[in-house]
Order: C-alpha cells, then structure tokens, then sequence
C-alpha cells in the first residue's frame, strides 16, 4: 500500500520551458511566499519543487487522465498527499510584442489519495510595476503590482491550508499581513535564506533585508538563530523579541521565540528574565513542552526537586509520548534516591523512544542501588546487545565485567 503524509505538500512548477526565462523570478517568489506563510500558521512539511535543483518539469498540454498519474506519481516518490500546481499564462499586445498586457494563473490543487484535482483559485492581473529595483538582473521579468501579488500568494496559501486541516480540528484564526512591503524586500529574504556562506554573511543579509522591510518576522527569527549560534547571546534576545512583538503566526512558533528568548538569558546568567520567558512562552502555547523542561531543570540545578518534578509532571501530562520528560524526572528521582520511580521514568523513556542502550544501563545502576544485582544485570546485558560497539555497550560490558551472577 502506499502511504500518502497527509501534512505533506509539494509546489509544483506553474510554467512551461517556454516561459522559464520570463518568469523565473515570479515563480520563486510565489514558491517561496506560500511556503513561507505556512510556515508561520502551521506545521505542515513543504518541498519546492518548482524553483530548486530537484525541480520537476511537468507538460502542460498532458490530459487529465495523464496529468494526474503524473501527479500521482511524483506524490508516491516524495511521500506527500497533496501537490499545489497550476498554470500560467502571459498575453501581450499586438501592437507592440514586448508589453504585457494581462497575466492569468490558476493555482490547482491535487489530492493523490483521492486521484483528483480538489480545487483551483484563479487571478488575473492587468497592472505590473515599472519602477526600477536596484536587484534586479538584465533582461525580461514579471513584475505585478506587488499588493495583488500578495492576493495571488494568500489565494496560494488559502488552498494548501484548507487541504491540510479540512479533517482536523485546527482552526483558520490567522490573519493576512502582506508577505513584505516590497518586491526588493523579500527578494532580500530569499537572498538570505539561500545564502551559504558563513554566519556573518548571513547576519548581513538578513539585517539588508529588515532595513528594507522592517516588519519581517521570518528575518528576525533567523538573525536570533544566527546571533545565537555565534554566541551573541544579547542581540539574539533582542532578535527573539522583535520576531515575538511581529509575530502573526501560530502559538507554537510564538511560544518558540520566547522559550528561545529564555534560553539566551540563561546562557547569560541572567536566570530571572529566562524564567520571565518561559512562563511567558507557557501562556502563549500551553502544550508547547521546551519551556517547561527548561524550568523544570532551572530548578533541579538548584536543588530544588520539588518545583523541576513538578514542572516536569506538567509535560508529562501535556505529552505521555515523549521521552524527554521521563529522562528528566528520572533524573530528578535518581538524586532524590527514589529508585523504582525512576526505573518506571526509564521504562517510559524505553516504551516512548525504543530499544536503547543508554536507558537500559541507567535501569541496572537503579537496580544495583537497590540492591538487585540480578535485573541489574539482565538491563547491562540487553545494554550491551543493542549497541555492542557504542558507548552504551562498552560501558555495560565494563560493568558487567565487574558484577558476579546472583546465587
């Protein structure tokens, strides 16, 4: 059977060989806006496949019956469930062949599970920019009046969104800034994002793209990463709270740039403003399980078990399927000497992420603690078999070197 990811979706390419040269720019810039938009509403899963190196070239004079195997197909090799494609036009007036005079794209989406187009925006536009832009290279290209640009790129986003989350409980309670202020300014962005060189240079580029548009939350976000892995830790929670104070995305990504905000304060040791954000991250996206983890080993740092047990019960209500709040209560157990509570947090850390080594050898050192050399050795023996090479296997062949079987 093939499986289809349901919070999958491919962009396809909009325009024949024919047209590439003219509109290049057009499609990378609508690729880019859409994906980007879902990016801050949701947390679906996207691949370009219309403006990168594994670019697909589809033949728009292909049948229904031949585009959609063709669809289909493209959907099973990548593992996605829904592709938003369409089809570009461009008329120019008679007169004088180089003007053009309307462009016309339907955007379509298709549904591989269900073998069909599922459905289609279309836009026209008759009003296209003149202005010079400073980045822009020689030659033809397709400017529309950047505002029904953003019209086409909320029509884009408006498709995908609803395919998505058509069977699920999440809400459409978002609102609709533009995607830039300007051509100039998401070319920018783009720019940066692609950039592969060093830190700094992206740092540039990202900071080129919010002189040119100040409102750029994906620009601050990253400049926060950035400044971050750099070791800047106070320019990036200044970054963090600007992406915060911009931000028109989902809760999830807000409580994302204060717990990070947070994190950069503690790395300063500046522990009360790091305890600020996270609290403040909790409010905005309750479920969100980084900011409790983070209080949780605030406070066990401190030796102060009873508030990191509680914080992290928090999250293990919030999320019985992760293992990372069983490591940390099981932690927390281990210094307070409550061995079979932390054995239990071990088995959970087991059954959430799998057979490892590593919770099998801290299982046996329980047991050895409590005095139970026998399923101590049962847990260094399976330890030592799922990763006989690796750490955990030669740490549990040491100690089982060491221990005797029971009587």
């Amino acid at each position: 059977m093939t499986e289809f990811a349901s919070d999958k979706l491919l962009l396809l390419p909009l325009v024949s060989a024919s047209q590439e040269a003219l509109v290049r720019e057009f499609e990378t810039l609508l690729v880019y806006s859409v994906m980007g938009r879902l990016a801050l509403y949701t947390d679906a899963r996207c691949q370009d496949l219309a403006t990168k190196d594994d670019h697909v070239q589809l033949d728009p004079s292909a049948g229904y019956d031949d585009m959609a195997a063709e669809l289909r197909q493209i959907a099973r090799e990548c593992g996605a469930r829904f592709l938003l494609g369409g089809s570009l036009t461009l008329l120019f007036d008679d007169e004088a062949p180089e003007r053009l005079e309307e462009c016309r794209v339907t955007l379509r989406l298709f549904d591989a599970v269900e073998n069909r187009f599922a459905s289609e925006a279309p836009w026209t536009c008759r009003t296209f920019e003149t202005t010079a832009d400073p980045l822009q290279e020689a030659g033809p290209w397709l400017r529309p009046q950047f505002e029904e640009f953003c019209e086409l790129v909320n029509a884009g986003f408006s498709l995908a969104y609803e395919a998505l989350f058509a069977q699920s409980a999440q809400a459409a309670s978002f609102c609709e800034p533009p995607v830039a202020a300007s051509y100039e300014a998401l070319r920018l962005l783009i720019t940066a994002d692609r950039l592969k060189g060093a830190p700094q240079e992206k740092i540039d580029a990202y900071q080129k793209a919010v002189q040119a548009d100040p409102s750029l939350e994906a620009a601050y976000f990253n400049l926060g990463a950035l400044y971050k892995a750099k070791g800047d830790y106070r320019q990036s929670v200044a970054h963090y709270r600007k992406a915060l104070e911009l931000s028109h995305g989902r809760p999830r990504l807000r409580a994302m740039y204060a717990t990070e905000a947070g994190v950069c304060c503690a790395l300063l040791g500046e522990y009360d403003p790091a305890l600020q954000w996270w609290r403040r991250a909790i409010e905005i996206e309750p479920e969100y399980l980084a900011p409790y983890l983070n209080i949780a080993h605030h406070h066990e740092e401190r030796d102060d078990l009873e508030q990191a047990e509680a914080y992290c019960l928090q999250a293990q209500a919030i999320r019985a399927d992760d293992a990372r709040p069983c490591y940390s209560l099981a932690r927390v157990y281990c210094k307070r000497a409550q061995w079979a509570q932390a054995i239990d947090q071990y088995e959970r850390q087991l059954r959430c992420d799998g057979e490892e080594g590593w919770p099998h050898n801290d299982i046996a050192t329980c047991y050895l603690q409590l005095g139970d050399r026998a399923k101590a050795r049962a847990h260094f023996e399976r330890a030592a078999a799922i990763d006989p090479h690796g750490e955990p296997g030669l740490y549990a062949a040491l100690l089982l070197s060491e221990l005797t079987p029971s009587a």
